[in-house]
């Protein structure tokens, strides 16, 4: 998804939120001066504070890893938007809930790029390689539907389906490196630290990575006067990661494509909401967003020969990051 195709599909969404669902929510009759369900968009800031592994099992059948490259997010800020589609008063009754959040990032250094391979004997550490860690761009996407339901008069509890959308692009640059001794073809002496460290100059790795995420959901919203908390969380094995992989100071130069299924993605949030006035809310919260055990084919291309390789079951992805902000809604009442 490029962010050309990104933006008319949010303005489409754009469309149905404040045109079509206005109109779908005013009761039927006599004009009335309310609708049933009121629209909120809030601009959104905060970061993440965390890291992205890109992973190469030794084999189809087991999780020994041969090759593993951890990128940081350490931080990553990002500004966004979210917009709400909610009953008027959620309590009263069984409702429609929508949200629809973006957020991009701020191109910055979010830390280091340690890769290792274990190519040594008794799967030992015979490669390894740092370099600092540049977010060049990100983008974060959540669409949620569902529906309310409030329980006695102080809880709401909302049942929805999430779809998530991660974009990430990184660039590895500088830095060093210290390789074992190949002593066969394959087989290296083990890394020490007593290995000469050999400088690296510009960019070494370039490395984007896709999620694609469908997941159910549950949250608790709990009002207090002019305070609110709500509780969310998602889990979910449907997980789709692309990824591609470019490494241009190879000889020759090679191009790793990932395609990835499965796993386990969970995500628990907290928010605290102050009404500042029946219009304004301010809020912020934190989450932590775990994914692991992705696994599928890669396409490894020469690109200096123009050859291409398949490679099953050997790709793998990580992802876990703490995401922390802070947003001011503003309610259409």
């Amino acid at each position: 998804m490029n962010i050309i195709s990104f933006f008319k599909i949010l303005a489409s969404l754009l469309y149905v939120f404040f045109i079509v669902l206005p109109l779908a929510g005013e009761t039927n009759g006599s004009p009335q001066s309310e609708t049933t369900y009121v629209f909120s968009v809030a601009p959104v800031s905060g970061f993440l504070y965390g890291q992205v592994k890109e992973l190469v099992y030794k084999t189809t059948d087991s999780d020994t890893l041969l090759s593993q490259l951890s990128w940081d997010i350490k931080p990553l800020f990002l500004w966004g938007v979210s917009l709400d589609l909610n009953r008027r008063y959620p309590m009263e009754k069984m409702g429609f809930v929508t949200n629809l959040t973006a957020q991009f990032s701020f191109p910055a250094k979010t830390g280091i790029m340690e890769d290792r391979d274990w190519q040594a004997e008794g799967d030992q550490l015979s490669h390894f390689s740092s370099h600092d860690n540049y977010t060049n761009w990100a983008m974060l996407a959540e669409l949620n539907v569902g529906v309310s339901m409030p329980v006695i008069s102080r809880m709401l509890f909302k049942f929805y389906t999430g779809f998530n959308y991660m974009y990430f692009r990184w660039a590895a640059q500088d830095g060093y490196s210290q390789y074992g001794t190949e002593i066969v073809s394959g087989v290296y002496s083990p890394w020490t630290e007593n290995i000469p460290r050999v400088s690296q100059y510009g960019l070494v790795i370039a490395y984007t990575q896709n999620w694609f995420i469908i997941t159910p959901g549950i949250s608790l919203y709990i009002p207090y006067r002019f305070f609110a908390v709500n509780i969310d969380f998602q889990i979910s094995p449907l997980i789709f990661c692309l990824d591609q992989d470019n490494h241009p100071l190879r000889s020759p130069p090679l191009q790793f494509n990932d395609y990835m299924f499965g796993g386990l993605f969970l995500e628990p949030t907290g928010e605290f909401i102050f009404s500042l006035n029946e219009k304004i809310d301010l809020s912020a919260y934190v989450s932590y967003r775990f994914i692991k055990g992705p696994r599928g084919l890669t396409i490894i291309k020469d690109l200096a020969n123009n050859i291409t390789v398949r490679d099953n079951n050997k790709a793998g992805a990580a992802y876990s990051a703490l995401s922390v902000g802070l947003s001011l809604k503003y309610k259409f009442r």
